[in-house]
């Protein structure tokens, strides 16, 4: 299934687009507004209960650059998973879910194995099915 969006640089007009395509809910913010690599960041609903799926439907979308995970600090429950990549019609954009430890920690711990080797196609997937069985 091809998913198309049509990119501009307008941050509720990007935002109406993906949650049209149902790639959301999510919040968009322009990076490096009106230079020749502008990027989106697109922040996945970090309460959604089907925020990996949405995670992997946007695989769909995008040419996948690579991968990186993080917290803002050491103690910060929080786990961010980023995918960068570039939509079809060139702008780049950066795809942003958050897991916590405390609820979530299967997907942290997973996240944890697999983002160093640049699995994230598997890693993806894998917290997709961790989400549906979850339901």
């Amino acid at each position: 299934m091809t998913i198309r969006i049509d990119t501009t640089s307008d941050e509720t007009q990007l935002t109406a687009a993906i949650d049209k395509a149902n790639l959301g809910p999510a919040r968009v913010t322009m990076l490096s507004p009106g230079s020749d690599r502008e990027t989106a960041l697109v922040v996945l609903e970090p309460t959604s209960p089907a925020k990996a799926q949405t995670l992997l439907r946007w695989l769909d979308v995008i040419d996948l650059i690579d991968a990186t995970s993080g917290k803002w600090k050491k103690r910060d429950p929080r786990v961010r998973l980023n995918l960068r990549g570039r939509f079809p019609s060139g702008m780049y954009l950066i795809v942003a879910c958050e897991f916590d430890e405390r609820t979530e920690a299967a997907q942290t711990d997973l996240i944890s194995e697999l983002i160093e080797p640049q699995q994230i196609v598997k890693l993806v997937r894998a917290l997709a099915d961790m989400e549906y069985r979850a339901k």
